[in-house]
């Protein structure tokens, strides 16, 4: 045999490995694309909270009626905190103009008691979820409510670049 004719055999061998590679990672890959990471949580998965917990915890109907109930409901709830937080934040940062220090440290104080009814709020809705599972579901339920919980935290699209900082010098 040629020197040629091995070189190709070899180049056809590797070729027919490549294709089988791609293949199988095609057919095996996970049921949600990742498109980045989150900062210390791991993967960031393209899927909605709510219908990745209904397909993990493959929920019946009677099941997904009342977890869609309260997801309403916990989705108004906390919207209304977010809403009232994020209108505390301007009024905090309005404040940079005159350095009204006692008037920062209070609405920081209002910001933080939001931020602890969202948490309580959250804590509840998952409570409450994880009483509709049975027995079998509440296994899996507590298998998955950390990444659940980062989908939740996962801010929508990729991170910006970093802010330029001036150098001093």
């Amino acid at each position: 045999m040629k020197r040629t004719d091995f070189l190709l055999v070899v180049i056809a061998v590797l070729f027919v490995l490549n294709v089988a590679t791609l293949v199988f990672i095609w057919q095996h890959r996970p049921p949600f694309p990742f498109p980045s990471s989150g900062p210390g949580n791991g993967p960031v998965p393209l899927v909605n909270p709510a219908d990745f917990m209904i397909r993990e915890l493959n929920f019946d109907e009677k099941q997904q009626q009342a977890f869609a109930a309260l997801r309403d409901d916990f989705v108004n709830r906390t919207s209304q905190y977010r809403r009232e937080m994020e209108f505390k934040r301007e009024e905090l940062l309005a404040l940079l103009a005159n350095g009204e220090v006692a008037r920062a440290d209070a609405l920081a104080e209002k910001i933080a008691a939001l931020q602890k009814q969202v948490e309580l709020a959250t804590f509840e809705h998952f409570k409450a979820v994880r009483a509709l599972c049975t027995k079998h579901q509440k296994g899996k339920f507590d298998g998955i409510i950390q990444q659940v919980l980062r989908m939740l935290a996962s801010p929508p699209g990729p991170p910006g670049p970093p802010p330029h900082l001036p150098r001093e010098g």
